[in-house]
């Protein structure tokens, strides 16, 4: 893929809705958050670790119990950042 000056487009890592789509199984695919945690995350972050623990597909059920949890995470972690 190429971006608009004619350049080599870098890996896109931004995350949408429609990354979130509920699958017949009443699944969810989470391997573009992951990879987000990967290339966004700083190694040891919790949250990446624990993103990256997570199988590629949940329970749609289960990844709306799990994303307040992800979200404190990613604020917790932000406050620290901002103190250092």
């Amino acid at each position: 893929m190429h971006n608009r000056r004619g350049g080599k487009k870098q890996n896109d890592t931004r995350i949408n809705y429609n990354d979130f789509i509920v699958n017949p199984k009443g699944k969810i695919n989470i391997s573009k958050l992951k990879s987000f945690a990967v290339d966004k995350l700083f190694p040891g972050s919790m949250l990446r670790e624990i993103l990256l623990l997570e199988d590629n597909e949940m329970c749609a059920l289960t990844f709306l119990e799990r994303v307040p949890i992800y979200l404190r995470l990613a604020r917790l972690e932000d406050n620290q950042g901002r103190r250092r």
